[in-house]
């Protein structure tokens, strides 16, 4: 069978059912860029830190575990700063606009 062979439909049906980790999901949604078994596996790492953290820490010291950063939170950071940025723009054009 060709690519050619399959319908357009079918095709897409097809990606649809694409699991998270395949790089064309990644490419269309960099939050599911990792694979099941490796969110698990962040996960799991989550879990020590937050058992080492509730043991052996002083909560004043530090208020909350560290966790694996996942893909959607670097997706968040890059929002958070293409928006400070664009404040930051919008702000000085106006001070321009005002002297």
């Amino acid at each position: 069978m060709r690519y050619d062979d399959v319908e357009a439909d079918e095709a897409i049906d097809l990606i649809a059912t694409l699991p998270d980790g395949a790089l064309y999901v990644a490419a269309m949604d960099p939050s599911r860029s990792w694979s099941e078994r490796r969110t698990l596996a962040a996960d799991v790492v989550d879990a020590l830190y937050w058992l080492t953290w509730a043991l052996a820490i002083k909560h004043d010291e530090v208020p909350e575990p560290p966790r694996v950063t996942r893909p959607a939170d670097v997706l968040v950071r890059e929002a958070k700063e293409r928006r400070r940025k664009r404040a930051v723009r919008i702000l000085r054009r106006s001070r321009r606009e005002e002297a």
